[in-house]
């Protein structure tokens, strides 16, 4: 039902559906009948999304005996199992909720074994489910790797930056952050999002309607990282196609925006600390 939504019915029509729907408090019975969803449920993307983000800072970081943060891990623990596999001592998970299924975990270390011959008998992870807030249980500068996977750009405009400089606290100084933000709206796979105006995209109608997505362009995400004490590497960008959307079409905030902004449709980025 999900997959049928994302890619055959008009972006207004499941507008229309999300916000109605919303309303009326039925986005956790939504969920549970999975026309909405946080994530995967496959072990072997799990192990890709991880692999994706841990190859371009394992180089930065020790050769064991390091704590990870995953921000916004959906249904699966899999990322401690892995990261346990690669000499992490601890992982920590966070989520406004938390949604894992208790058999990821024996799912990746059975997939370890099918594929490397191994795996860590025992993991050890700790989920915080009270997002940002709950970022303040973790001590200054206790933990080496903070990663997560098309889960910014669904933080609140408002939340981003204290997110930002929690994980700035929490990070060791030699620490590195590893993120993939997709600029995609969640109604087309477009930039239908940026018709609406501040006033009501950040409103509880929205908020509560399953398909918030954070509006900021990349360049304003740049400043909100160094603003937060980070230096920003980008290392890799996705585009949209041509787009179809005309500037007319996107409230006033968003017409002036830069052509590279507009262009962005996703982009990887490396974060240490300044």
């Amino acid at each position: 039902m999900g997959r049928f939504l994302k890619d055959h019915v008009p972006w207004w029509v499941k507008f229309s559906f999300k916000i109605a729907t919303g309303a009326l408090g039925l986005g956790p019975l939504l969920h549970k009948a999975g026309v909405y969803s946080h994530g995967t449920k496959s072990v072997e993307r799990d192990f890709n999304v991880f692999s994706k983000h841990f190859d371009a800072v394992r180089s930065l970081l020790p050769e064991k005996d390091f704590a990870v943060l995953e921000i916004g891990p959906g249904y699966s623990a899999a990322s401690a199992v892995f990261a346990t596999y690669y000499g992490a001592t601890h992982t920590y998970f966070v989520d406004q909720g938390m949604y894992i299924r208790k058999e990821s975990e024996r799912e990746a270390k059975q997939f370890l074994k099918q594929k490397f011959d191994r795996a860590p008998e025992s993991v050890e992870y700790t989920c915080l489910d009270g997002g940002t807030a709950s970022l303040k249980e973790l001590s200054d500068n206790s933990v080496d790797y903070i990663f997560s996977n098309s889960v910014l750009e669904h933080v609140r405009k408002d939340e981003m930056l204290p997110l930002l400089k929690e994980c700035r606290r929490i990070l060791t100084t030699g620490g590195v952050c590893s993120h993939w933000i997709d600029f995609k709206d969640h109604l087309g796979a477009s930039l239908h999002s940026l018709r609406f105006s501040e006033k009501f995209w950040e409103g509880n109608l929205v908020g509560n309607a399953g398909f918030y997505t954070n509006r900021s362009r990349l360049s304003q995400l740049q400043e909100l990282f160094e603003e937060a004490g980070f230096s920003c590497k980008i290392i890799k960008t996705a585009e949209f196609p041509k787009m179809k959307l005309r500037r007319s079409q996107f409230s006033t905030e968003f017409r002036d925006m830069s052509d590279k902004d507009m262009a962005t449709a996703g982009c990887h980025v490396i974060l240490t600390c300044k």
